[in-house]
């Protein structure tokens, strides 16, 4: 049953996402990217995991460009080929990816895997207030961040935040969730 509810609500907020206006994402994702570098977590981190953008995904470009040039390491998810795994590199710039798995921009394997980060910032299709979220249904960051010590953020545009999503036992929760209106502080690490 779980299966099926998650199913139906992807396939609604895809079509949220598809109907968005181009002026009015850039707007909300600037104001994320706004909230994100004013965070104490995001400042005092030395490491952080940042996820690179499909369409429709609040865009990290910013984050990423931002954190390099204030001296961070930034590591981006590579999928590991036949598995349902990833693994986060190092990277020096954004030249350094290229499309990868499900058309997704990943670093090459020339870089530095990275094992540990301060912050890790998480995509999703939605989130809800309690720091759960739905994904694409592979459960590729709920296998990374299950023993990572990380904090935990989320960012989604505010209308893809939900009271409450259906969640099964090995569903990793987010700490804090940032939209372009506010910042959810879900529980306490």
């Amino acid at each position: 049953m779980t299966d099926i509810i998650k199913s139906e609500l992807r396939k609604k907020a895809k079509q949220m996402r598809a109907q968005a206006e181009a002026q009015e994402k850039l707007l909300r994702d600037r104001a994320i990217y706004e909230r994100i570098i004013s965070l104490n977590e995001y400042k005092n981190a030395e490491t952080v995991f940042v996820y690179c953008a499909l369409k429709g995904e609040v865009d990290t470009d910013g984050i990423i460009s931002h954190a390099l040039e204030n001296g961070k390491t930034v590591a981006v998810p590579r999928c590991i080929a036949n598995t349902s795994l990833m693994e986060f590199y190092e990277i020096k710039s954004l030249s350094e990816l290229e499309t990868g798995a499900y058309g997704i921009r990943e670093p090459s394997n020339s870089g530095k895997p990275i094992n540990d980060a301060d912050i890790c910032i998480v995509p999703a299709l939605m989130f809800d207030n309690r720091g759960y979220r739905l994904g694409y249904g592979k459960g590729y960051y709920d296998r990374f961040l299950k023993d990572k010590k990380c904090v935990r953020i989320g960012v989604c545009h505010d209308c893809f935040v939900a009271d409450e999503l259906v969640h099964d036992i090995y569903d990793v929760r987010v700490q804090l969730v940032v939209t372009e209106k506010r910042m959810i502080k879900t529980y306490e690490a």
